[in-house]
This record gives C-alpha cells, structure tokens and sequence, in this order.
C-alpha cells in the first residue's frame, strides 16, 4: 500500500469532519451529555478516518462504501444524543449533509481539469491530494458562509414551539437537496468537462447555496415578527386584564371613601341609640353598617400583573363555583419578563378551571403556590383534582406547550405528576 494512497483516503473520509461539526452547531444547547457525546463521535471519527482509508486502500474502496457506514453509526448517535423531537433532528442531519455534499461537487467542478489525468478516479472515485485539500478549503468556505445560520437562526426556530406542527414538512426540504445533488455530481472529470456542463454546473450550485441561505434568513426573520407579534398580543392582554384591575380598584377606593365621609354621621347615630338605652336598634344599625362595607379588595400578589391575573382567573373561578387557594408571595419586581410569566401562569390557571368543571362541585378546589426561593430562582406550583385520563390528556394538550417553551427559555425545570387523581404542575425557573 502506497503511503501518497494512503494519504489520500485520509484526506478524502476527513470531510466526515465538517458533516459532524454542521450538524452539532445547530443543537449544542440540546445535547444530553457533552463529554460522551463528543468522546464517542471523536472516536468515531478517528477510526473511520485511520482504519476506514486502510482497508480501502488495501482493497481498492470508494470512499462513499467507507463513508456510508459512518454516516449510519453517526445518525444513530445524534439521534440518542441530542433533547429534540425526531423531526427536529432528521432536519439538522440532513441539512448537514445537504451542505456537505455540496463540497465535493464544488471540489469536482474546479478541480476536473486536473483529475482527467488522475487514474485513480475511475476506479475508486479518489480526489488527487491537491483536489481533497480544495474540497477541505471548499467546506471551511461554506462553514464560514452558513455560520451564523447554524449557530444562531437554526437554534432559534428549533426552540420555537409555536413552529412544531411544520418540522415534519421542513425536514423532507434538507433530505431531498441531499439525495437532488449526490445525484447530479458528476461521476468523471469527462463529463464536467463536455460542452456546457460546468458554467451550468457552477450556476446550480451557487443556486442551491444561496437559496438555502436566503430561505434560512427568510424563515427566521418571519419567525420572529411572528414571535413578536404573539408577545405583543399578549401584553396587551395583559394591560387589559390590568385596566379591568385598576377599574376594580377605583370602584373599591370611592366605595371607601363614602363610607369615611359619612363615618361620623354613623358614630353620632350609634352614640344616640347608645344613650337611649335602644340596643336591640343599635344592633340592628351595627349589622346594616357591617353588610354595606364586607366587599372588600382582595389583594393577591404584589406584583400588579400578577396580581391583575390572578383576580381575573378568581372572577372566572367564582363564576363556576370553583374554589382556589392563593398563595403567591412575589415582589414588585422579579427576574423575568412579566408578560411570559403571566402567559406561562394564566395557561397553567385556565388549563386547573377547565380540569375541574368536570367534576362535582363540592370538589373543585384549585391550590396555586408561587414565591421566590432566593434571588435567582423562582418557583411555580398549581395542584388540581380531575375526572379521568381524558382529563389529564387534555391538561397536557392545552397551553403546555407554551408554558414548556417558556420554561426552557429560562433554563428552567417542569415536572408533572396526576396521581391520586390530581393533577400537579412544578416548575422552577433560574435566572443568570
């Protein structure tokens, strides 16, 4: 075995280096264990690199029978390996490959001048030196060129919740470029050089790069208008929940007020009826007084939005003779968005109201706890009886995706159990 041949495999299988590193970018957030996955990938990659160019070599492979096994062995891994729905994943493997593939054809079209007389081409599909270290060159290029595409508008439609229901569409677009362009690469240097072939060659695949460019930037930028749109809407639900508050406030505030202007016409009646020995009556005053002033402000939390929430989730819960327990001890101020913590809290509020209507009356009852437990970590807890299993689906349905979404936004944890027939939400947040 010729060392120069040897050599040239290495070189050529060593693309599997840039297949790994394009599909990690996109999900470094979200891989379960870092050390293990990058110990069994490096070991993975240096076997196939090694041993892979060895045995080709000695029996005269193409490099794509020693790459293939890899890429199988790969996927198994990344798919174990990375906290995302399978969809998710199949996309950023194929969108790997996709640019991936796009090197050797790059590779191809500039190099064919010089491989015509490359013998070793027609037999094992195996680049000179010269050619495998422009196709190395080609994939740095196109690293460089969908760098910000991987490490930053990839990772933020995947954690977008609100864009699960087209994954299984968007994964198909990465995997059928792969299989269009491994097809239209051509299988000599004779055919790149016939007649028009390689200007129409080098126009399609500037094509393909710039459009998969151009769709990544137009998907992300419309994702997050529709993302700021969304987080506008509900702030102004929140504001309206809030003016509906401050409304309630007023009205208890003049309520007040009337009562202490006419205190002292009250005390004089009260001081006479007293005098004239007139108990029975004076009783009879006392507990007309007592009526007109028992509606009285609850007050909830603290925090005004909060607080805004809250109250209108009890107007909704006395409406259908559900009883809650409140327990929210949270400051004016906390560390988070106050309109995402008001989604996340009303999702978790109207998902219990919705549980216990099912049920009888006498056992609707509804426990909400919220305080921080110290200055970086908050936490959430909402306890509710339900009816059946068709209930604890429906409670996993409705607005826990949202509240997921929000939960890892924060670097947080979300626990659910239904035992006892009770369904219990957990959650807690940490802040940097």
């Amino acid at each position: 075995m010729k060392t120069e041949i040897f050599m040239r495999y290495c070189l050529e299988i060593s693309m599997i280096i840039p297949i790994v590193i394009f599909a990690v970018l996109p999900v470094r957030e979200n891989l379960k264990n870092d050390f293990s996955f990058s110990f069994c990938v490096v070991s993975l990659i240096l076997l196939t690199i090694f041993a892979g160019a060895y045995v080709a070599a000695n029996y005269n492979l193409r490099v794509r029978s020693v790459m293939f096994p890899f890429l199988i062995l790969f996927f198994v891994i990344y798919i174990y390996s990375v906290k995302l729905t399978f969809n998710r994943k199949l996309f950023c493997f194929f969108n790997s490959a996709m640019i991936s593939a796009l090197c050797p054809m790059f590779a191809i079209y500039i190099s064919a001048p010089y491989e015509l007389e490359n013998p070793l081409w027609e037999t094992a599909r195996l680049f000179s030196l010269e050619s495998g270290l422009v196709c190395l060159g080609i994939s740095f290029v196109l690293g460089l060129m969908f760098f910000r595409t991987l490490t930053k508008k990839l990772p933020f439609l995947l954690r977008e919740e609100s864009l699960s229901s087209i994954w299984n569409f968007l994964c198909v677009i990465p995997s059928a470029m792969f299989i269009f362009i491994s097809w239209s690469t051509p299988l000599s240097p004779y055919v790149v050089m016939t007649g028009r072939v390689k200007p129409v060659g080098f126009a399609l695949m500037f094509f393909i790069t710039s459009t998969a460019i151009l769709f990544y930037h137009v998907f992300w930028r419309i994702t997050i208008k529709l993302t700021e749109s969304s987080e506008l809407r509900r702030e102004n639900d929140l504001l309206k929940i809030e003016g509906k508050r401050y409304d309630e406030l007023k009205t208890y505030m003049e309520k007040t007020k009337a009562l202490r202007h006419d205190f002292r016409q009250h005390i004089a009646v009260m001081s006479n009826l007293s005098k004239a020995g007139k108990f029975f009556e004076l009783e009879n005053y006392i507990s007309q007084l007592s009526d007109r002033s028992s509606e009285s402000y609850g007050k909830y939390c603290e925090n005004n939005a909060v607080d805004a929430v809250a109250s209108y989730y009890d107007s909704v819960a006395k409406s259908q003779e559900t009883q809650i327990s409140w327990n929210i001890n949270l400051p004016s101020k906390f560390p988070m968005k106050e309109s995402d913590f008001c989604a996340m809290f009303g999702n978790l509020v109207e998902n219990a109201l919705n549980a216990v209507k099912k049920i009888p009356v006498e056992d609707r009852q509804i426990k909400i706890m919220s305080s921080m437990l110290s200055h970086r970590m908050l936490g959430l807890s909402i306890d509710n009886k339900f009816e059946s299993a068709f209930n604890v689906r429906e409670n996993r349905g409705t607005g826990l995706i949202s509240v997921s979404n929000t939960v890892k936004r924060y670097g947080g944890t979300l626990n659910i159990n239904t035992e006892n027939n009770i369904f219990s939400v957990d959650i807690i947040l940490y802040f940097n």
